[in-house]
Order: C-alpha cells, then sequence, then structure tokens
C-alpha cells in the first residue's frame, strides 16, 4: 500500500532535494542584478506629492558625479502650474580617505549640467556634520540638514553642489520636502 506523504514531508523534499537543483549560481546572480536594478530606479523614482506634500529623494554614487571631489544633485523638476516652497533638505554623503569638506548648498539650475556647475543663487548652506567612522574605519559619513523657506519657480530644477577634498567621494544622497503652491501669473 503506497503512504500518502503530508505536506511537511513535500516541502521538505522540494525545498531539500529540487530546490539546489533549479537555483543554480547563474540565476541566484540573475536576481541580484534584478532586484538591485529595482531598487536603484524606485531609490531615483518620481517625487512622491500628496496633495500639497511634496519629497523627492535622489541618490547617486560616484560614478554619475563630475569627478571624485565636486557633485552635483538635480532633483526632480517642478511641475507645470506650480512653485514648490521647499522647507527642508537633508543630505548623506560617504567618503573613502579622509575629507576636508565644505558646505553643501542648494540652488537651481535650468538643465542638468554638463560639467562642474554650482547652479544659481538663492543658495541654502547646509554644514556637513561628521559622524563616527564605521567598522574598519575607510568610509567617513557625513550628514546635513538644514530648515529653509526656498521658492523654486515651476520647470526649476533643485540642485545641491557639495566639494571635498583630500577624499574621494563614494556615494551621495539627498531629500528635500516642501510644499507646492500655486504659481501666481
Amino acid at each position: 500500500m503506497r503512504r500518502r506523504l503530508g505536506e511537511r514531508e513535500l516541502l521538505g523534499s522540494f525545498w531539500g532535494d529540487i530546490m539546489p537543483k533549479i537555483m543554480t549560481r547563474k540565476l541566484l546572480q540573475s536576481i541580484a542584478v534584478l532586484v538591485m536594478a529595482v531598487l536603484v530606479g524606485a531609490a531615483n523614482a518620481a517625487p512622491v506629492i500628496v496633495g500639497e506634500h511634496y519629497e523627492d529623494y535622489k541618490n547617486i554614487l560616484n560614478s554619475d558625479c563630475f569627478n571624485t571631489t565636486t557633485c552635483g544633485i538635480v532633483m526632480t523638476r517642478v511641475p507645470e502650474g506650480k512653485n514648490l516652497l521647499v522647507t527642508d533638505i537633508s543630505c548623506l554623503v560617504y567618503y573613502i580617505g579622509t575629507p576636508a569638506v565644505g558646505p553643501f548648498h542648494l540652488g537651481r539650475v535650468a538643465h542638468k549640467p554638463v560639467e562642474i556647475d554650482e547652479g544659481k543663487p538663492p543658495y541654502t548652506f547646509l554644514i556637513p556634520v561628521a559622524l563616527p567612522p564605521g567598522a574598519g574605519g575607510t568610509t567617513k559619513l557625513y550628514v546635513a540638514n538644514a530648515q529653509t523657506n526656498q521658492i523654486f519657480k515651476a520647470h526649476e530644477l533643485p540642485y545641491i553642489f557639495h566639494f571635498v577634498s583630500g577624499a574621494t567621494l563614494a556615494n551621495f544622497s539627498c531629500t528635500i520636502l516642501g510644499t507646492l503652491i500655486p504659481q501666481v501669473s
């Protein structure tokens, strides 16, 4: 008489015997690449707009900077028919080496710069603060936060610029929070 296998036995057999044969190294690598692509895409997705509330986040790696010591993050263009009142800005940057860190500043650009550009004034300056070093001590982490009331008109691009010497930028990310207000003609 044949014995009917229970659910645990079937699952145990599947995960113990069958799954290792299916999940080859190549498949695992493909899954990892797909997950990273989704995460990077989500990290630089369109801003979150709920009613008048506005949040925009961008993250870039050193390879996306102009060079290893200057970097600018171009945020999302302000929507048609609206102005953006930026109320808060927060940035996080990782360096490799011992940085001499300059201030960050929030300005504006009309289009994505093709060379080093500090953006146009008026500026909101952010003073970076060092956090304790992580394991190994080769990566230095700085944060910069500021509250502001800086207006960006429809179609302008908020732009965060940063300069460092004595170290290499490894990762640079910023968030701006604000309120969308009707454009006055």
